[in-house]
């Protein structure tokens, strides 16, 4: 008989497996990372309470940066925009991802606030939001 998996343990793997979707998905690309789901910020939120160990802090702080960098890697505007256009989607969609950024590194924990792996998350996150904004559409070239 297999041994019982305490719920927590359930929730920080659920987390875990959230966190390392999406670093495989990013080299081939062959598949589609998991999607942030309202178990999974349910499991969050009772890590954030029961605060069982330092790591969680980090997990949950990884979590939530993927979390952003996976709406920024699905968001696509079929925009004829000006670049630096300020109605143009993607900048208003680029400020709003950066200040959820600039909010969640405010609001770390003490314990993170000068920890290099989650300072190196918010700087990569912060990277690839700004990566978003540099993005052209495709637009076909005239052949004349």
């Amino acid at each position: 008989m297999a041994p019982k998996v305490q719920p927590t343990e359930k929730r920080r793997a659920i987390a875990i497996v959230y966190f390392l979707t999406p670093m495989v998905w990013t080299g081939p690309q062959q598949m589609e990372p998991l999607r942030w789901t309202v178990y999974l910020n349910e499991c969050i939120d009772i890590l954030i309470e029961e605060k069982e160990t330092e790591l969680d802090f980090l997990l949950i702080h990884q979590a939530r940066c993927h979390k952003i960098m996976d709406k920024v890697t699905h968001f696509s505007v079929n925009s004829t925009a000006e670049s630096g256009n300020p109605k143009d989607p993607r900048i208003r969609f680029v400020n709003t991802m950066l200040h959820k950024l600039q909010k969640m590194q405010q609001n770390l924990p003490p314990v993170l606030q000068s920890n290099k792996t989650a300072l190196l998350h918010i700087y990569n996150t912060s990277v690839i939001i700004r990566e978003a904004a540099l993005h052209r559409p495709n637009h076909p070239e005239s052949s004349d």
